[in-house]
Parts: C-alpha cells; sequence; structure tokens
C-alpha cells in the first residue's frame, strides 16, 4: 500500500495538468527495474506506443549515468516519443 500511495503522491502534478485539460490516465505503480517494468508493462496493457519523459541528459551523461528513457527505446519493440 506505501507504493501505491508514494506513486499516487508523485503523480499529483501530473495528474492535475491531465484532468484540467481533460485528459484521460490511469496510474501504474510497478516495483522493479524502471524500464524494463514500462516495457514489461506496455505488453500487459496491449499498448500501441510509449510516451517518456527525458532530463534532457547527453550522450555522455546517458552513458555513465543511465536513461530509462534510452533503455526503454531499446527495450521495447513500440515507438517511443520522448518529451523534453
Amino acid at each position: 500500500m506505501e507504493l501505491a500511495r508514494r506513486g499516487w503522491d508523485a503523480a499529483a502534478n501530473a495528474r492535475t495538468l491531465m484532468e484540467d485539460a481533460g485528459i484521460y490516465w490511469r496510474l501504474h505503480v510497478r516495483m522493479g527495474e524502471v524500464p524494463e517494468e514500462i516495457v514489461a508493462l506496455t505488453k500487459e496493457l496491449g499498448s500501441c506506443g510509449i510516451a517518456i519523459g527525458s532530463h534532457g541528459l547527453t550522450a555522455a551523461q546517458s552513458l555513465f549515468l543511465g536513461s530509462v528513457a534510452y533503455k526503454v527505446v531499446h527495450l521495447g519493440k513500440l515507438p517511443v516519443l520522448i518529451v523534453r
């Protein structure tokens, strides 16, 4: 229950923006390695694409720090829209 509450709290700003814009949304909270869980969830939901945010790391920063968006692009078989 703690994980679900933290996910709900972390998404508060995004939820408000989407609700104000009349955008339908669902929140999914999962445990595990983030890129792998995102890709697994898209398969379970039968998604046709993935939209994911980016912190705007340079290529060198991504190499050393890792990038969830980069890993999702390479793990997934779906089109990925990276929003910066």
